[in-house]
């Protein structure tokens, strides 16, 4: 256990050292790539920061804060210094190609301004097979699907057939027949379920009519029930039907994420 502290200790002298020695010279791409690699988080920011001091120059330091700050998930800051360091950013084709996969499954909003600024002259094929990706996700959905990876097509096919439907015609379908705008969502056995469960309250509540008359309490009580289910089965499938939508597209995203990641092979450096 002795050892094994000693040897920590020795590691983490020597990197003080090095990152010392390092704040008085010029911007040391391989120590940068060693403090990535070994998640070294603090002291990445240091040497950053130890480096500006020295007036190197701004779009260089911009660039390994954007780099920096996509590694550690900060998608303001990273874009803010994106901008700042674009053509640099851009020219490093791993830092890129990394940047437009972890965009694919971050949040609408930031999908929007990375993507939104997006110059398919200035970048690779395959960052361009990316940006492909999430232009069919994005109100594109008939993109030629040659430009999707043979391995992808069977998630986009899902995403597609359920990018076309409306939540409200799924509302609309629950109305007419219970159970229909679930089916029309995909879920095939929340329909039969449904439309039974509604047979069945339905038929309850025209037995006793019919038996205690409609100005009877538990009559009122059953009428009531069964228009408020009535209803909730129509805004659930409103509600699927958004839901749906919006969990195939993230889960096509994801997919492709996964794909794209394996097939890179690039690090951060």
């Amino acid at each position: 256990m002795k050892r094994i502290n000693r040897n920590r200790y020795c590691k983490t002298f020597l990197l003080y050292i090095l990152l010392w020695g390092s704040a008085y010279s010029q911007i040391n791409l391989p120590f940068v790539k060693y403090l990535s690699d070994n998640n070294f988080q603090r002291e990445y920011l240091a040497y950053i920061k130890s480096i500006a001091i020295k007036n190197s120059s701004s779009d260089s330091i911009a660039y390994l804060n954007a780099k920096y700050y996509l590694q550690y998930k900060n998608d303001s800051l990273f874009y803010s210094y994106f901008l700042k360091s674009k053509p640099l950013f851009v020219s490093d084709t791993c830092a890129f190609t990394k940047a437009n996969i972890y965009f694919l499954t971050s949040n609408r909003s930031m999908q929007n301004k990375w993507y939104g600024i997006y110059d398919t002259t200035q970048t690779n094929y395959f960052s361009r097979s990316i940006f492909d990706i999430w232009l069919a996700t994005s109100g594109n959905i008939n993109i030629d699907e040659k430009k999707i990876p043979q391995k992808l097509r069977s998630d986009y096919l899902k995403y597609k057939k359920y990018a076309h439907r409306s939540p409200l015609l799924a509302g609309v379908l629950s109305a007419a027949v219970p159970g229909l705008g679930k089916s029309y969502a995909g879920r095939k056995q929340s329909c039969m379920m449904t439309l039974l469960s509604h047979i069945g309250f339905g038929a309850q509540t025209y037995e006793a009519i019919n038996k205690l008359g409609i100005k009877n309490p538990f009559t009122i009580f059953s009428m009531s029930f069964f228009g408020v289910f009535y209803a909730a089965n129509i805004y659930g499938s409103y509600h699927d039907m958004k839901d749906v939508k919006i969990q195939t597209r993230k889960q096509f995203l994801i997919d492709a994420s996964d794909y794209y990641t394996v097939n890179s092979s690039c690090g951060f450096y």
